[in-house]
């Protein structure tokens, strides 16, 4: 989607052909992944959707000085083929839907940790458009994934926001929403 010049990119998100159920951090697969976004419910359900986020700064900050060794001059690959959408069975306009999302295929790679441009402070960009980390096998970037992710979504480390309209800043938040059945996770890196 393109936008005039210094005009924002609005993109609505209809969670009726695609609830991400893991946590992730908004268009990574991208180059130039957006510095800010805005949630607002314009449905509100019935119960349940509440929305998580992980602050990746103090992920960052608790990591012992090995991983932050480690994470300093790691990069990650991102995509938006990985399937951090579904578990479920998907309808036939969810197929649609995922396989209009995923054409083009968008691959980048970003740092793990980001300097934050104004704080200055070190963030965790991980999440579930991490395909694997440049220069580890699957294996070893399934555990190191794992791992980040688990510093990331400590409990000490989110909060739970129901329904007010938000806005967070990229580089130091992460968010899911948690449906009826299903929980959204969005780490935002």
């Amino acid at each position: 989607m393109l936008a005039a010049e210094n005009a924002p990119i609005i993109t609505p998100i209809n969670s009726e052909y695609g609830k991400a159920n893991r946590w992730h951090t908004d268009v990574t697969f991208a180059a130039n992944y957006p510095s800010a976004s805005v949630l607002r419910a314009v449905t509100l359900p019935g119960y349940g959707g509440s929305t998580l986020w992980a602050n990746t700064a103090a992920a960052y900050e608790g990591l012992p000085e090995p991983l932050k060794c480690l994470t300093e001059n790691l990069w990650a690959l991102h995509t938006n083929r990985h399937d951090y959408l579904h578990a479920e069975p998907l309808t036939e306009a969810q197929r649609a839907h995922r396989q209009a999302f995923q054409k083009p295929d968008f691959q980048t790679e970003h740092p793990v940790v980001r300097v934050h441009p104004e704080t200055g402070e070190r963030t965790l960009l991980a999440g579930s458009f991490v395909r694997n980390f440049v220069g580890l096998d699957s294996h070893e970037s399934s555990v190191l994934f794992e791992l980040l992710q688990r510093r990331i979504t400590a409990p000490e480390n989110t909060i739970r926001w129901n329904w007010e309209r938000a806005m967070w800043p990229f580089g130091t938040t992460g968010r899911p929403s948690t449906g009826p059945s299903t929980t959204t996770t969005t780490s935002t890196g």
